[in-house]
């Protein structure tokens, strides 16, 4: 029975190494990750500018469902947040900068601290409004940096009216 139980830890373990590590995400893959969850979050009618012209420029707001969602999709489209471990991943961060620290213009410093925030947030049940409260404060304080390690996409966005 211990053989048993060391020949299966082994054997995890193996397959947990032979497992491909992540790679950072390139600047198509940030584009289509925002323009994915801004096309099946943004409402219709006379709220979509407002909405549109705040997520555009990285502001969380307004402190709706609606903007919960969006910002649950828009991690999970990064690979900052995993659904299925009901997780942050800080341990993407520092592989996201040293694959473009040459264009990013994020400062090291900055990135560790990000990095250690994100690791210390809990999305408690994984609920767009979970994700959202345990981000937020993250988000308000590294947006900038977040945004360099993520191809500053605020701007160039063309979203459908």
């Amino acid at each position: 029975m211990i053989t048993v139980a060391v020949l299966l830890s082994f054997l995890a373990h193996l397959m947990v190494e032979a497992s491909p590590s992540w790679k950072a995400l390139d600047p198509e893959q940030t584009l289509n990750a925002f323009k994915h969850c801004l096309d099946h979050h943004l409402p219709s009618g006379s709220d979509r500018e407002t909405y549109k012209s705040l997520w555009l420029a990285w502001k969380m707001e307004p402190n709706d469902s609606i903007t919960h969602c969006y910002l649950r999709c828009a991690l999970t489209g990064l690979q900052i947040y995993d659904p299925q471990e009901n997780a942050f991943k800080s341990e993407r961060i520092p592989v996201q900068y040293h694959a473009y620290k040459n264009v990013s213009r994020a400062q090291q410093n900055e990135v560790t601290e990000y990095q250690q925030a994100l690791a210390a947030a809990n999305p408690k049940t994984g609920s767009c409004v979970d994700v959202y409260n345990a981000y937020l404060p993250v988000h308000n304080r590294f947006f900038k940096v977040c945004s360099q390690l993520y191809h500053g996409i605020i701007r160039p966005l063309r979203v459908p009216q």
